[in-house]
């Protein structure tokens, strides 16, 4: 019991903390997939991606679009983007947010 009330004292202390960084290793692509220390693991809507992660292309919704002055979008899906941006094995930092409910990518290391 005593290590039940540690635990649960742990995991309120950590949902008070506004911010952590944390590392991970990208595990799959499709769905995106990162192991965090070593001790969960982490896909979407849980994980976030910067829009700067999948480099120039541009990301919209899946829909059909409209060309608009001369420039039209691709409709992509999010882990056909994501391929290009990160590789299994890579190394990468997160940001978790108040609560812990979702983790930013912030980048490779």
């Amino acid at each position: 019991m005593l290590e039940e009330l540690k635990k649960i004292v742990k995991q309120t202390e950590d949902a008070n903390v506004p911010a952590r960084f944390l590392f991970g290793e990208v595990k799959k692509l499709s769905p995106l997939t990162v192991l965090v220390d070593n001790r969960f693991y982490l896909s979407p809507p849980a994980l976030v991606v910067l829009k700067e992660m999948y480099g120039h292309k541009h990301v919209v919704p899946r829909h059909s679009t409209e060309v608009a002055s001369n420039h039209s979008h691709g409709v992509m899906q999010f882990d056909s983007n994501i391929a290009e941006a990160l590789k299994v094995g890579d190394k990468v930092v997160l940001l978790r947010n108040y609560g812990g409910q979702e983790y930013l990518i912030l980048g490779r290391l």
